[in-house]
């Protein structure tokens, strides 16, 4: 079972890997807030979701984490690890569950209902569009111009010109996931059997605070 699990987000991931290229440029714009001040807030998730313990720096999320679940440490560790090569700053995170027990989960494949968020901070918008177009968590970003079922592109997200999110069904559960880039700060969101607009209202939450 935990297989299955673990492979949720290694499915979705098969499904939106085409037409991976180019992507817009990033947005002019001043300096972004800090990422802990971005997260999603308790106040824009379902009221059945708790906020995980360790929420803020990805750093001291990290450390909570690793002796909890080793693969869910190292496969964020990875995705930070990608980040900082392509220039970020600073990082936060903001997870919610039904359960305290899937909080420590591999993001997007505790059991119950989840939502986990990544946003990073980085020098220029510049760098922070580079690392939007690298895609993170072994999700590429498909071309702007790509027709992928399930799928949104760009303005057609509701987030940014930088942006995609897909919406699918995998081993009979509903996964959101949002990759974008505004000014200098680039976001992931990805929820687990949340309603559309549930998930919807979460990731345009963090995008509202960077306009």
């Amino acid at each position: 079972m935990r297989s299955l699990r673990s492979a949720t987000l290694r499915a979705a991931a098969l499904l939106i890997a085409v037409g991976v290229g180019a992507c817009q440029a990033g947005s002019l714009g001043g300096p972004a807030p800090e990422p802990a001040q971005l997260t999603v807030g308790s106040g824009e998730v379902p009221g059945d979701l708790q906020r995980c313990a360790g929420a803020g720096s990805v750093d001291s999320y990290l450390t909570e984490l690793k002796p909890r679940n080793q693969e869910a440490y190292q496969a964020l560790q990875d995705a930070w690890l990608q980040l900082k090569k392509e220039g970020a700053r600073s990082a936060a995170v903001a997870v919610f569950s039904t359960g305290q027990p899937s909080c420590s989960a591999r993001w997007g494949t505790a059991p119950g209902r989840s939502l986990a968020n990544l946003v990073a901070s980085f020098p220029d918008d510049h760098a922070a569009a580079g690392a939007y177009q690298r895609g993170i968590f072994g999700f590429p970003t498909p071309a702007a111009d790509a027709q992928v079922a399930g799928v949104s592109i760009g303005v057609a997200t509701g987030l940014s010109e930088n942006s995609w999110v897909a919406q699918r069904s995998v081993a009979g559960r509903n996964l959101y996931v949002a990759w974008w880039q505004d000014r200098a700060v680039a976001s992931f969101v990805v929820t687990v059997d949340l309603d559309a607009t549930e998930a919807r209202r979460a990731a345009e939450g963090v995008e509202a605070r960077l306009r």
